[in-house]
């Protein structure tokens, strides 16, 4: 009679084992969309048999066991956090190549063209009023274009500006998350649930900028940005912060990433969405408009251009017959730190004003007006930037942006492939596969049945041998 009970409560023992591998098996199916979500297995462990001892044997349940793999988690986060810094600069440099593109025919180059064009026709018809007139409306026009292509590449710099706090804000609230889910894991222990709200949450982050998590061993996340900087310690998060302070009169503002504690992170940010920005906007913006500690490259040709117009100009006279009358500024700008977006003709200057004629020897009543035409391909030094000549040097400009642009285009296309096969891996390692959870339940159910079906024969010979004995 002992040993029909204890094989009654055996296999009762078996079929709530079952319940529970059954409703791990559920769980799965019903989380296999839900993100951050990976397999969950219901183990067992065999029970202890020595009937002179009183145990029984049978199987109980065990906790069940994640089959997350770190190494597959911050393979993606990785590759999440790449795409996400690729991605942003290639939206920005699109932009930016069609502010500054290669085509000569196009913004300053194509003014830059004119007015050597307008210089050319000048010196061969220097008292025409026609040709002084088309000379001063290119002066005009490539003025317009440097102030364009100026304030364009400043608006630029504000949107990066703009979708840097905008992402700063956004890891903000997901580390306070993150901290408050591992709050919850501290206080009630290991569950399938907030780990994959956390791990999702995780993943986002990394979309935003460059982690490293550190997992511990009741399973929460420490994290750091750049491996360096604290995000996330334990139950607390510590926020980020951007700062864009004035630098001087004529220089773009200056932008940081500020740590909790107040220190400048900026050069930490190297991945996701707000390193794309950083990148974006303390290198090709930076370049072009400068960053304080020097002019930029916009710049720097549109101050060379005006002082070497100006200085030939001021070195000619606009008449030699009767009395020789100097020749004055054409161009006025603020500083060599904005030249591009304040660059101007000189109030009151009228076409008239412009200098042809120089008092060489012989005198020349358009050799100021050649030199002019000259500074297209002029080989001189004081015609060029850095032994290039205007022309060359801001095709190597425009160029630059388009390489960076290209290049941008071509990683974003690999980040985003990389993105997918790393998601793909970590989908075979640990993601629930409904087929397999389809197969398993059949399993769980006839050995449900079978179960049932012993607890059966048990009770009917129980209860064959309490008739008995009645």
């Amino acid at each position: 009679m002992s040993g029909l009970l204890s094989s009654l409560q055996t296999s009762a023992q078996a079929l709530r084992v079952l319940d529970r591998q059954m409703a791990t098996t559920q769980n799965n199916v019903n989380n296999s969309q839900t993100p951050g979500y990976v397999k969950q297995t219901a183990s067992t462990a065999a029970m202890p048999f020595d009937l002179s001892a009183g145990l029984t044997g049978g199987v109980t349940s065990l906790p069940e066991q994640s089959s997350r793999n770190q190494f597959a988690e911050q393979s993606v986060r990785g590759s999440v956090s790449d795409s996400g810094s690729q991605d942003i600069q290639s939206q920005m440099l699109s932009m930016l190549e069609g502010v500054l593109p290669a085509d000569t025919t196009k913004g300053v180059g194509a003014a830059l063209t004119k007015l050597w064009d307008s210089f050319s026709s000048w010196s061969t018809s220097p008292n025409s009023a026609t040709q002084r007139d088309a000379v001063l409306n290119a002066a005009k026009n490539l003025a317009s274009a440097f102030n364009q292509a100026a304030g364009q590449v400043s608006q630029l710099r504000q949107s990066a500006d703009k979708q840097a706090q905008t992402s700063v804000t956004a890891i903000n609230q997901l580390t306070t998350r993150i901290a408050a889910l591992n709050l919850k894991l501290q206080k009630d222990g290991p569950d399938a649930g907030v780990d994959a709200q956390l791990h999702a949450a995780l993943e986002d982050l990394s979309g935003l900028t460059n982690i490293s998590v550190l997992m511990q061993s009741n399973g929460t996340a420490n994290v750091l940005m750049d491996g360096q900087i604290p995000l996330v310690m334990g139950s607390e998060s510590k926020a980020l912060s951007v700062s864009i302070t004035p630098q001087g009169t004529n220089a773009p503002p200056k932008f940081q990433l500020m740590s909790a504690d107040g220190q400048d992170v900026t050069s930490h940010a190297t991945g996701g969405t707000l390193g794309g920005l950083v990148a974006f906007r303390t290198g090709p913006i930076a370049e072009l408009e400068g960053d304080g500690t020097q002019p930029g490259t916009l710049n720097t040709l549109a101050s060379n251009v005006a002082d070497r117009i100006n200085q030939l100009l001021t070195s000619g006279y606009s008449t030699l017959d009767p009395t020789p009358v100097a020749g004055v500024p054409l161009f006025q700008y603020n500083s060599g730190q904005n030249a591009a977006s304040t660059l101007q003709i000189v109030s009151g200057f009228q076409s008239s004003d412009l200098a042809a004629a120089d008092q060489g020897n012989p005198p020349s009543v358009n050799g100021i007006a050649l030199q002019l035409a000259g500074l297209r391909d002029s080989s001189a030094a004081a015609d060029q930037i850095n032994g290039q000549t205007y022309g060359q040097f801001l095709s190597s400009m425009t160029s630059r942006v388009g390489f960076l642009s290209s290049d941008a285009t071509t990683k974003a296309s690999s980040a985003a492939d990389a993105v997918v096969q790393a998601r793909s891996l970590r989908e075979q390692i640990s993601g629930v596969s409904l087929d397999e959870e389809a197969a398993k339940l059949v399993e769980y159910q006839r050995s449900y049945q079978a179960n049932a079906k012993m607890i059966q024969v048990l009770s009917d010979l129980t209860q064959t041998l309490l008739n008995s004995v009645a």
